[in-house]
């Protein structure tokens, strides 16, 4: 069990922080489709087997009663169960998009990902919030297929540049902001990442669906992803920050929880900008980023710093940086010559994680070391 416990969280933190790369290492980033295990990794918890304070947390944290397999495997670990559920049910059913654009995210990044699980979940509940059979397969086709709506089409082109990018470009973005205020964008952003963290963690898991969610991934469109090139970080916010000395009470207690009359880091004060999302989307960030209970430090922290360096995260690796060297990382020569006799790779899939689509935190990055450059060209 505590063996479990381990994996399970090791897998959470590294699918969170790098949300997106296991599913994107292949060799032809473009069409080979990522494939996921046919049967279970780490099994769900038999509910026959659940202690009282088990029972509790299915009473509070699911509507179903526990049944869902997501959450019995979650169950092996579960401070797993309380840092993750609340998140979950807020992007999956309460954040500010309506049901048909959430569904419409969803789905593309489950199909992206290829998701089993989410695909037959978001499936009927997609159906559910309106969209016809035809549609749901279409979302798999993607955004270039003939039907969609202009906006709807701009969704699924933000999924595809999220997921493979990890960035949305300039374009898209300006579309999204036309119509979208500061929490539907933020909300936009966390759809797809939380869900490509999802992903990626039921098929590293093999979380497999449950026997009355009968869609599965359509096995007759061809796997395909065409984004434009990544573009240069912004060099200003896109959303700026909330002024923490000039914010309303409410936010100040929310942001400092503590009292201690200092602002947090220009990452959570932007996320605060979306204040519904803000308290469950912290208790993930907490949980992966405390000394963890089931891993070292020293591991925790080469994850993250890994996760940065694939993601091209430059405010979390700068964030990072310090708690690595405490935790005994060697991180300074973590150069590109370092990488290439290392056999790591020199260019990153560039997904980052959802704050750097959203803000730019290069001004943060005097506390730590600055990313290794690239040195291949993108893919």
């Amino acid at each position: 069990m505590t063996r479990l416990m381990a994996i399970a969280s090791g897998l959470v933190a590294a699918s969170w922080l790098s949300a997106g790369a296991a599913a994107q290492r292949v060799d032809d980033h473009t069409t080979s489709r990522p494939i996921g295990p046919a049967t279970p990794r780490i099994p769900p918890v038999d509910e026959s087997r659940w202690s009282a304070a088990e029972r509790e947390l299915a009473s509070t944290y699911t509507s179903d009663g526990g049944a869902s397999n997501d959450f019995r495997t979650f169950l092996h670990n579960p401070d797993t169960v309380k840092a993750m559920m609340p998140f979950i049910a807020y992007i999956s059913g309460g954040s500010s998009l309506a049901p048909r654009e959430r569904e419409l995210l969803i789905l593309r990044t489950g199909w992206l990902a290829q998701s089993g699980y989410v695909w037959a979940h978001h499936a009927a509940a997609a159906r559910t919030a309106g969209l016809s059979d035809g549609e749901i397969h279409r979302v798999a086709e993607g955004p270039d297929a003939r039907g969609w709506q202009p906006f709807e089409a701009t969704l699924l082109h933000a999924a595809d540049e999220l997921y493979r990018n990890g960035f949305i470009n300039t374009p898209t973005w300006t579309s999204l902001a036309a119509r979208y205020d500061v929490p539907h964008l933020i909300d936009t952003v966390f759809t797809v990442t939380e869900f490509v963290f999802l992903a990626d963690t039921y098929n590293s898991i093999g979380v497999q669906p449950e026997a009355g969610f009968t869609r599965r991934l359509p096995a007759d469109v061809p796997y395909r992803v065409t984004v434009p090139p990544r573009e240069p970080q912004p060099a200003t916010a896109r959303i700026e920050p909330v002024d923490f000395a000039a914010a309303s009470p409410e936010m100040r207690a929310m942001l400092d929880p503590r009292g201690t009359g200092r602002g947090p880091t220009a990452v959570f004060r932007t996320v605060a900008r979306n204040a519904k999302l803000y308290p469950p989307r912290q208790l993930v960030a907490e949980y992966t980023r405390r000394p963890g209970k089931k891993l070292s430090t020293h591991v925790q922290q080469l994850l993250i710093l890994r996760a940065g360096w694939l993601d091209r995260a430059a405010y979390q690796f700068s964030e990072h940086t310090r708690a690595g060297r405490q935790a005994g990382l060697d991180i300074d020569p973590w150069s590109p010559d370092r990488m290439r006799r290392d056999g790591i790779p020199s260019t990153p899939r560039s997904f980052a994680p959802p704050t750097s689509c959203t803000a730019t935190m290069s001004s943060r990055t005097r506390r730590g070391t600055r990313l290794p450059p690239a040195t291949a060209s993108p893919r």
